[in-house]
């Protein structure tokens, strides 16, 4: 199996979706299918007497047009485990960010690592946290 990834980036959000096929593409022919997909999805979109200017922005289309490449050999690609934590956080002090519900594990890790700190790195006035 080959995974691909397709989506779309703006200046604040981006979302990407990632597919896997039996066949190797190379980056132009990833470029047709996914070409072919928006085709696809737009002219689905079309049919819809609600859409509007903003139904055809490639942020609204995705998930159609990803439907239509499911249709074509595409599979999604499926994660036994997916490990995150909040980037911003320091990762030697238990209380940076510790109001931030993004995901226990960075709490636990942050009190797994904090015997690794030392009060200069601790020093928040002589650093940005």
């Amino acid at each position: 199996m080959y995974i691909y990834k397709i989506g779309y980036g703006t200046y604040e959000e981006s979302e990407f979706v990632e597919l896997s096929h039996k066949e190797k593409f190379d980056k132009l022919e990833m470029e047709e299918w996914y070409t072919k997909a928006f085709e696809w999805a737009i002219l689905e979109k079309k049919k819809d007497p609600e859409a509007t200017y903003y139904s055809f922005t490639f942020q609204h289309l995705l998930n159609l047009a990803t439907d239509w490449l499911l249709t074509q050999g595409f599979s999604r690609v499926v994660y036994e485990s997916i490990t995150s934590t909040f980037g911003w956080a320091n990762t030697l002090n238990p209380r940076s960010w510790e109001d931030c519900s993004l995901g226990t594990l960075t709490g636990k890790l942050q009190e797994k690592f904090q015997k690794h700190a030392t009060p200069e790195i601790l020093d928040t006035d002589k650093h940005w946290d």
